[in-house]
């Protein structure tokens, strides 16, 4: 419904049509008559009960159009809401979400919708409506979800005095297609957002966290520089984790400079009998008895 105008001229000479708007009492639709002067009067203004008082008070005040007034032209103004749905690509915290806001709109004031040439309504409310996502967009708000624009939006109407419209936004739901404002800069990722990694990149931080704590200290310094002080602090009270991983044999050899002389000397002793059991040669025994070492 959104692409059928709001107002056609009327077929009519404007008394007949007066004169049929009387008659019909129809409330769908209102009478707007032209004079000479490009004055406008309205017969069947809407008096809608979703109106509030202050837009009912800001309502073209004109008198009602008389059968002994002079009038050049005639227009019939559809007062009936309409609906209208605007597809938007939302920049949340998990990437882009692309959703349909529906809107419903109407005709506030018939007089200044025709004095304006406002054939289009939805283009006039898409028009505000898209101003209105954009500052949303812009406001800082880390997360501009479908919930957090129905939480701003959805609460008031919101009035187009100089076209005579207003609108009021009523449901934001998921959908699917092309043709959508996308809010944000073009490649605009919020913080935090899980959009896929390109894999170069994702390859590369595996890679760092494998190499262990020393790479990434030296990417945190690649990267903030002017950190140098904190990454050289850490470093220190971090030593251990900083030192490269050291093999078996050092291990061990860390471990037999710890022994005290009795434990040497039985360890000594164990490794002796255990290979002599096993039928291995002792290095440096004498007549099968194998030297003791001399650690």
């Amino acid at each position: 419904m959104t692409d059928t105008p709001v107002y056609t001229v009327a077929p009519r000479s404007p008394w007949r049509e007066l004169l049929g708007q009387r008659w019909s009492g129809r409330r769908d639709r209102a009478l707007v008559l032209r004079t000479p002067d490009h004055r406008y009067r309205v017969l069947g203004a809407p008096h809608r009960k979703s109106t509030p008082v202050d837009e009912l008070s800001r309502i073209t005040e004109e008198p009602a159009p008389s059968l002994l007034g002079r009038y050049d032209a005639a227009f019939h103004v559809r007062l009936d809401e309409q609906l209208g749905t605007r597809r938007v690509t939302l920049p949340t915290m998990y990437g882009a979400e692309s959703v349909d806001a529906r809107v419903l709109w109407w005709v506030h004031d018939p007089a200044r919708t025709v004095r304006s040439g406002t054939k289009e309504g939805w283009s006039a409310v898409r028009a505000d409506l898209d101003r209105r996502l954009r500052a949303l967009a812009g406001s800082g708000e880390s997360d501009v979800s479908a919930a957090s624009v129905m939480h701003q939006l959805a609460a008031d109407s919101f009035m187009l005095d100089d076209v005579g419209l207003t609108y009021r936004l009523v449901d934001v739901y998921g959908a699917e297609g092309s043709g959508e404002l996308s809010l944000g800069q073009p490649g605009q990722i919020p913080a935090h957002s899980w959009s896929v990694l390109p894999r170069e990149e994702y390859d590369f931080c595996l890679r760092v966290l494998r190499d262990g704590p020393a790479s990434l200290a030296a990417l945190w310094l690649a990267r903030r520089p002017e950190e140098v002080g904190r990454v050289l602090e850490w470093s220190v009270s971090h030593q251990k984790l900083l030192r490269p991983e050291g093999n078996w044999q050092e291990d061990m050899a860390g471990l037999l400079g710890t022994l005290t002389q009795q434990e040497r000397q039985e360890l000594s002793e164990m490794l002796r009998d255990r290979l002599l059991a096993v039928g291995r040669p002792v290095p440096g025994g004498v007549n099968g008895e194998a030297r003791r070492p001399t650690w």
